[in-house]
């Protein structure tokens, strides 16, 4: 019998996905990009806040941690928080590197 670890598989896509956009950021002119008025939403857990927050992605700078690298702001504070790759959901940071445009755009 083949033993299988069910939860490797979602970490290791998370891992590759966050390897990607650390990557991407690395080969930028200044290592960071900010979004002004097409920045993503994502849903996001921001520091000990119960549940989750909605809020908007508008930074993201070399090298993404997990507790570091990625400015958002909640809708209802108004305030910008820098949070890591672990307080958003996993698809979201997907979302990010998509949303980032090439460096000659």
């Amino acid at each position: 019998m083949k033993q299988k670890d069910i939860l490797q598989q979602p970490t290791s896509g998370l891992q590759e996905v966050v390897r990607s956009l650390n990557e991407n950021m690395r080969n930028r002119l200044d290592q960071e990009y900010h979004w002004f008025a097409d920045y993503p939403y994502v849903e996001a857990a921001i520091g000990g806040m119960e549940g989750q927050v909605e809020a908007k992605v508008m930074a993201v700078k070399y090298p993404i941690t997990e507790h570091s690298g990625i400015l958002i702001m909640p809708d209802e504070d108004r305030e910008y928080y820098e949070v890591g790759w672990t307080e958003l959901q996993p698809d979201d940071i997907a979302i990010i590197l998509e949303a980032l445009p090439d460096e000659d755009d």
